[in-house]
């Protein structure tokens, strides 16, 4: 007999879907994710892994959390990403796992990608960053030229696109 019922949904579940909520909130509004925010769902994520999952759970959790800031960590140095951005990965990864963080990790540089392209045309800037970027490569490959690095342009709340996948997963049952 076929089941047409929905899946419950989990505690890590419905965990994700309010810190990806708050933090894409938060990021929106005032640009930043307050460690409070991030600390207390890593803190629930290995808590709820725990409790749903057991050991194995909580290892999976610490695990998933521990590869979003190796994985952060470089590109945050960089410059290429905010703290707050890096520690609400490793919040994922705390409450949705391996899985879910490579799932909530995929979709959000899709949606940061779209939404780059979006803010860049609206403002004007998309042919002249494209430019610079061309520029960049061109420069970067040839031997004896100095590299040109690209102005830096507006910033991407990259939170938002975090916590709009965040969102998916935790609706379509990835965490």
């Amino acid at each position: 007999a076929r089941q047409d019922r929905a899946q419950p949904v989990t505690v890590a579940a419905a965990a994700l879907l309010a810190l990806s909520a708050v933090a894409g909130a938060w990021d929106l509004c005032r640009g930043r994710i307050p460690n409070a925010v991030t600390y207390t769902a890593v803190a629930a994520g290995f808590l709820i892994s725990a409790i749903e999952r057991g050991a194995s759970g909580l290892g999976a959790g610490v695990l998933a959390a521990g590869v979003a800031l190796a994985g952060g960590l470089p590109l945050f140095l960089w410059g290429g990403m905010g703290g707050g951005d890096v520690k609400l990965f490793a919040a994922v990864g705390a409450l949705a796992g391996l899985q879910g963080l490579a799932q909530v990790f995929v979709v959000s540089l899709v949606l940061g990608a779209m939404a780059s392209v979006v803010m860049l045309a609206w403002r004007g800037e998309l042919w002249r960053t494209l430019w610079s970027v061309v520029v960049f490569c061109a420069t970067a490959l040839t031997p004896r030229v100095r590299v040109v690095a690209p102005r830096p342009g507006p910033r991407l709340r990259f939170g938002v696109c975090i916590a709009l996948a965040g969102v998916g997963v935790a609706c379509l049952g990835g965490a």
